[in-house]
């Protein structure tokens, strides 16, 4: 399970000069989400790995940049590398080359080529708070090359569109979204591809189109394509994709319920009972129903998909956990009556005849996904009267802000510093026996691969390795055992947040 931003681009189709200007805008963006990478240092004979701010100049590669990490909550991922230069002198012409092709199960379609590409991003960022400012590097350069230049892995509509404010607000001026989630320039550049119909069109749009689909995307539609395009489009999706998908994505269309009836009794595995059984469990036949769905961003796009829920989104659809329901409402008898007409002998009446409450049989998957997904309900009421309900926010927090965090959260912070204090009792003595050169080394194989510090506050803490007071803080965070990803975070929160720490601390 891994959350990764898939960056890739096509080097003969770049200007050198253009790229080298669009990885300065890029490092300005770096610098202002405190991106650093990791480097060895040595103090007095001993060495230790430090986090180092990308803009410092004896860091920042001449090749490069190197990002790891981020210093405003010291979240660590795997390495990340972009180069300074990259492209030819003299880009050749796309022609039907597109780096639209990146977005496509079968190799050259409609005849699209796809370019020779290089993975610039591809490692593993886990959705820590340096995911969405490489985001934001990366559509820089998805706006400065649009059809030579992509975006792909755990990535969502609401994401590039925080990413794209971050990049605006930075450099001071409007980026163009990445192709896939323009839906204007998408089509545009879709039927300027050779031997491309409106039926290949639509095929094309509706695999490679990753932005919001919410109202204006169903005008778009409408005004863009024939319904005749649009059946063909789906039935041709019938055969590659899930019933959910094309149930959801044909529904949320406001297309007629039987037309996607007779799509997908043209999937080769196709089995009538199945597919009523999925538009029970969907709640198609349910006027008042709550359609969000925690596997999948908002269909809307309303509110901002938040990094932290991607790693809740992978859990969710790697385990079949879903709680959710198509934004449409069909009656029962219609279901009935378009299924008899489409499949005929084929349909089992009994899963039509055993809806009788009007709320589909349930499984054990699904009630264990309910349980699940039931954290988000409380979180969204803690939030309706505490402005501070998630670890995250609480890098931020002042005294200022003490009102401002809910009961349950300082107990949650308390009872780690406790048992952090309460474990770490014997390494603790063990500290306090050694010399200032053991106190040293001591401190750099606890902390080593598990926390990024910035060079200042290794500094400071080797000054300052014969203060009781001072050190019992970090023997306590570095030496605890961190067994779940929330206690992760509270080290770090206290790690970087001194004056948390304190207030936590002194209420004890």
């Amino acid at each position: 399970m891994s959350i990764c931003i898939r960056f890739s681009a096509a080097s003969d189709h770049i200007r050198r000069s253009d790229w080298e200007a669009a990885f300065e805008d890029a490092l300005q963006i770096a610098r202002k989400g405190q991106l650093c990478g990791v480097e060895q240092r040595s103090y007095e004979g001993h060495t230790y790995n430090a986090g180092i701010p990308v803009g410092e100049d004896e860091f920042c590669r001449t090749d490069g940049l190197e990002v790891s990490g981020e210093l405003q909550t010291g979240s660590m991922m795997e390495p990340h590398f972009i180069p300074r230069s990259f492209g030819v002198d003299e880009p050749k012409e796309n022609g039907n080359e597109s780096i639209l092709a990146l977005y496509l199960d079968e190799y050259a379609p409609h005849g699209i080529i796809e370019p020779e590409t290089v993975d610039i991003l591809y490692n593993k960022t886990q959705g820590t708070a340096s995911h969405i400012w490489l985001l934001a590097m990366v559509c820089v350069f998805c706006d400065r090359f649009p059809d030579a230049a992509s975006v792909m892995g755990e990535v969502t509509a609401s994401q590039v569109g925080r990413a794209l404010q971050i990049a605006e607000d930075v450099l001071g001026r409007r980026l163009l979204p990445p192709l896939a989630y323009d839906m204007d320039r998408l089509l545009a550049r879709i039927r300027s591809l050779k031997d491309v119909d409106e039926v290949a069109a639509a095929k094309l749009f509706f695999r490679i189109y990753c932005g919001p689909k919410n109202e204006a995307f169903v005008e778009f539609v409408v005004r863009s394509f024939s319904a005749d395009a649009v059946y063909a489009a789906f039935r041709n999706a019938a055969n590659q994709r899930g019933t959910y998908g094309i149930l959801m994505n044909w529904l949320l269309l406001d297309k007629p319920f039987k037309d996607v009836c007779r799509i997908q009794s043209k999937h080769p595995c196709f089995a009538p009972e199945d597919f009523v059984r999925v538009v029970l469990e969907e709640k198609v036949h349910i006027r008042e129903k709550a359609d969000d769905d925690t596997a999948f961003p908002d269909r809307r796009n309303e509110p901002l998909d938040e990094i932290g829920l991607l790693l809740l989104r992978v859990y969710i659809k790697m385990f079949g956990l879903r709680a959710s329901a198509v934004e449409r409402f069909i009656p029962l008898e219609q279901i009935k009556a378009s299924s008899a007409a489409v499949f005929g002998d084929r349909r089992d009446e009994g899963h039509l005849s055993t809806e009788t409450a009007g709320v589909p049989v349930r499984d054990d998957s699904r009630k264990a996904e309910e349980e699940y997904c039931g954290t988000a309900e409380k979180s969204m009421k803690d939030t309706a009267r505490y402005s501070m309900t998630k670890l995250e926010n609480l890098f931020l927090w002042t005294p200022s802000d003490a009102e401002a965090v809910s009961p349950a959260l300082y107990e949650k912070l308390s009872a780690f510093l406790r048992m952090a204090v309460e474990a770490t009792e014997t390494t603790w003595a063990e500290f306090l026996a050694a010399s200032r050169d053991e106190r040293i080394e001591m401190l750099i194989r606890y902390s080593e691969n598990i926390f990024l510090l910035p060079d200042a506050v290794w500094i400071k803490l080797f000054e300052n390795v014969m203060e009781e007071v001072e050190m019992r803080r970090y023997i306590a965070l570095f030496c605890i055992p961190l067994e779940e990803r929330d206690d992760y975070t509270i080290a770090r929160l206290f790690l970087y947040n001194e004056a948390l720490y304190d207030h936590i601390r002194d209420t004890e």
